[in-house]
């Protein structure tokens, strides 16, 4: 749900690259443009196939900026890593639900999008079959007509803008890897380098007050200082960024001690700078999910301790959403009673199947003799013997009750294996049934519509 007015401001000479860089990106992918003029209201996410908690980010983004008179922009964290291209489905097999993973094309795992080419789309399509129709269909019509993409990011992109085009519209694009384009992001880096030890203790303060939001430290070491950037390589992994402090005057270094050229070294904002600057440089609300909420609880405190400074306005936006499954769901209960039955019953067949019968008048009679004290060791020996020999009968004589129970067994835990599985919320957004979305979009269109009074 949305929290805030959009408010504050940005500068103007930062909207006016802001606008060339999403239109470049416009023209480039045929993607949404910028206006510039209006507040901005933004969220982001990285490029891969993510779940409806995301999507309602974009939706969220979408109906604020409608009420407001705004505009929206996606920022792409395109300097990422993460399997990108696999695509977890669910299957149902045998009464089962099962989760498939289907490996749309080979990516490395390891290396930013913005740093890998580009897949073959055809390997992709090729890989459609796994789903079922209308999912395949919606997919493969966002790979059609696919623009030239320079890098992994980019294509993903084109891809996901078109699959979420019918719920929020034409999105205007911005990548993480384009922020620091932006005149007023490149003084704040200089800020941090000119005074890295500040920034960085800020920093770590900050990491130490939200210890549960995950957020790593700043290494501060003797003769340099990391910087909450990343330097990015083509075709490898990212790596850090330091302030090499040996000297009077500092100089920005990579790991191994190299000065960077920042008209030609590529670097993109870790995830408290990313958040500051999309909330002081480039937007007038900035939508979170839930995890972005927690630890920009750290941005803040952050940037108010080494810049004296408020961040624009904050919303969180998510949605929890479960796919509809006509299938057995059993509890834990049930798999306890239908295992203690079956124990039960391998031991006990005379009393479900042969009450009266000549075996069970033999039980009874070897259950007593052996119940008694005065029965000797050797007696009760072959009592037990016996009375095993009984049972095997038994359940040998009854073996198709044996087989439903244990049946029942099996159905039960695969009862509760396809209740877990039906409570994952971290399916692809466009597996879901449209009606299912469209609902999403008019709660928050309600809960944006009543937050303000509508």
């Amino acid at each position: 749900m949305i929290h805030w007015h959009p408010s504050g401001t940005v500068s103007q000479l930062d909207r006016q690259v802001l606008v060339q860089l999403v239109e470049e990106n416009a023209q480039h992918l045929g993607t949404g443009s910028l206006h510039a003029q209006g507040p901005i209201i933004a969220t982001g996410h990285q490029a891969w196939f993510w779940h409806p908690g995301i999507l309602a980010k974009d939706i969220a983004m979408a109906e604020s900026a409608r009420y407001h008179g705004g505009h929206m922009l996606h920022l792409v964290v395109d300097h990422d890593v993460h399997p990108a291209m696999q695509l977890p489905i669910p299957l149902l097999h045998d009464h089962a639900m099962v989760r498939k993973v289907i490996e749309l094309a080979k990516v490395n795992a390891e290396i930013p999008l913005v740093s890998q080419m580009p897949v073959d789309i055809k390997q992709v399509q090729d890989n459609l079959w796994y789903l079922k129709q209308e999912q395949a269909a919606s997919l493969g019509h966002a790979l059609m007509d696919m623009p030239h993409c320079e890098n992994l990011a980019q294509q993903i992109t084109v891809i996901l803008t078109r699959l979420m085009h019918r719920w929020v519209g034409q999105v205007p694009i911005l990548y993480s890897t384009q922020l620091l384009e932006l005149p007023s992001a490149k003084r704040i880096l200089k800020q941090m380098l000119d005074n890295a030890l500040f920034m960085a203790r800020s920093y770590n303060n900050a990491v130490n007050q939200l210890p549960h939001a995950g957020i790593a430290h700043l290494a501060i070491e003797q003769d340099r200082i990391e910087l909450p950037v990343w330097l990015i390589h083509w075709g490898k992994s990212r790596s850090r960024v330091y302030a090499d402090i040996a000297d009077h005057k500092p100089v920005l270094v990579d790991s191994e001690g190299n000065a960077l050229d920042l008209s030609k070294d590529l670097l993109a904002p870790k995830a408290l700078f990313l958040s500051a600057l999309m909330r002081t440089v480039v937007s007038q609300l900035f939508i979170h999910g839930k995890g972005g909420g927690i630890y920009d609880q750290v941005t803040e405190i952050w940037w108010s301790q080494w810049r004296q400074e408020h961040l624009n306005p904050l919303a969180i936006a998510s949605a929890d959403i479960y796919m509809h499954w006509d299938i057995h769901f059993a509890q834990q209960k049930d798999v306890e009673h239908a295992r203690w039955y079956l124990h039960h019953l391998k031991h006990n067949m005379d009393r479900f199947a042969e009450m009266g019968s000549e075996r069970y008048t033999q039980k009874q009679t070897l259950i007593k003799q052996l119940a008694n004290t005065r029965t000797s060791r050797q007696d009760k020996k072959n009592g037990f013997k016996k009375l095993h020999q009984i049972n095997d009968q038994l359940c040998q004589k009854h073996a198709d009750i044996l087989n439903k129970a244990d049946n029942e067994l099996t159905r039960a835990l695969r009862g509760v294996a396809n209740k877990e599985m039906a409570s994952r919320r971290d399916w692809s957004f466009f597996l879901y049934q449209d009606s299912q979305i469209q609902q999403l979009q008019k709660m928050i269109r309600r809960a944006n519509e009543h937050r303000h009074g509508v």
